[in-house]
């Protein structure tokens, strides 16, 4: 940890000389949350840029709270997941969504997005794409089944979520509240990641949004 923080601690100043930047001029410290970045402004930083204030990532901290936001919606979880698996291996599903939404729709349709990346934005812009086809049709779920021999885990998972009516109200009453909630937190994470000085912008963008 010591050695993180004198590392931390020496690419900053050295970058800071680099600018040429007076350390006077130096008023924010803005980092993430890891630990030693903190440790590092207290025990050295803080002493070499004395105008200086240690403030943390705004981006980190909505996302943290957009993590536990997510953890809520057990069911949603699951439904996200198991539909994302569907198009993991069998060539040809892809092409098959696309195609029975689009003849439904009559409107150019793209495959969902998937939650599981590293992308923050990732889950909600899924939750988001489930809310507005209405869990995809069953009718798509019984097409898939229709066309296997053996079927997977997932599939034989979302056959039993669609034959739950329980369950679909649930996942129905949660992607609901995610549409309302999802484009605030969007909207957030989006301007925070911005690479754009926002320390003081921080109590207008949060009080405009909440």
């Amino acid at each position: 940890m010591r050695i993180l923080e004198s590392s931390v601690s020496h690419v900053v100043v050295r970058t800071v000389n680099e600018f040429n930047i007076d350390f006077d001029n130096l008023h924010i410290f803005n980092s993430d949350n890891v630990s030693y970045l903190k440790k590092a402004f207290n025990n050295t930083l803080s002493n070499i840029f004395p105008l200086a204030v240690f403030i943390r990532c705004n981006s980190h901290i909505v996302n943290l709270v957009a993590s536990d936001f997510k953890k809520s919606f057990v069911e949603l979880n699951e439904f996200m997941k198991f539909f994302q698996n569907l198009f993991y291996v069998p060539k040809g599903r892809k092409s098959k969504l696309l195609n029975f939404l689009e003849s439904r729709t009559a409107k150019k349709a793209r495959m969902p997005p998937n939650p599981t990346t590293k992308s923050w934005s990732a889950w909600f812009n899924s939750a988001i794409y489930s809310a507005k086809f209405s869990l995809v049709p069953s009718d798509f779920i019984k097409e898939v089944r229709r066309g296997c021999s053996i079927a997977s885990h997932s599939l034989l998972r979302l056959e039993e979520m669609y034959s739950s009516q329980e369950l679909k109200k649930k996942i129905h009453a949660q992607l609901e509240l995610v549409k309302v909630k999802a484009p605030t937190i969007l909207s957030c994470l989006k301007y925070f990641q911005r690479r754009m000085p926002h320390a003081t912008a921080v109590h207008r963008v949060m009080q405009s949004q909440c």
